[in-house]
């Protein structure tokens, strides 16, 4: 969510109010949830978790390698994890390429400059202060397009 959030400047839902997170994994108690992938599957069949978890989950997935200290993974309980998936319309089957779809983004040099503006300033900038922030932008693309990759 905070790639998403911070970095494009997407918003993400809140969940609703009648989710039963722990039933959803326990109803079936044949069923193996070994990997997170397994796990949000579940998700993928409610219609009120599928609008969020569509944007959230390709991100999370696909950075499934690395657990929640950083250390890198090829397996989670003993399952083998898929980190492929799709980030705004573009496959990937890599954490790197994910990194390269997210960099690729339009919104990443645009949504940056607009909070580091709002956060200099306090407060969200008015009609007449976009264009500093277009100009900000602008700038910084030109910088990063300059970067060697």
């Amino acid at each position: 969510m905070f790639l998403r959030e911070a970095l494009l400047c997407q918003s993400i839902p809140e969940a609703p109010a009648d989710v039963d997170f722990f039933t959803q994994f326990v109803q079936d108690v044949t069923a193996v949830h070994n990997t997170a992938r397994d796990r949000l599957e579940v998700h993928a069949t409610q219609v009120s978790c599928k609008n969020c978890h569509v944007l959230t989950d390709p991100i999370g997935l696909g950075l499934e390698n690395f657990d929640g200290i950083g250390k890198f993974r090829t397996a989670e309980n003993d399952a083998p994890i898929d980190v492929s998936g799709e980030f705004d319309g573009r496959a990937f089957t890599s954490p790197a390429e994910l990194g390269q779809a997210f960099a690729d983004n339009p919104q990443l040099t645009a949504c940056p400059v607009q909070n580091l503006y709002r956060y200099a300033v306090g407060r969200k900038q008015t009609s007449g202060e976009r264009l500093c922030c277009v100009i900000s932008r602008m700038r910084l693309q030109s910088a990063v397009t300059r970067c060697p990759r």
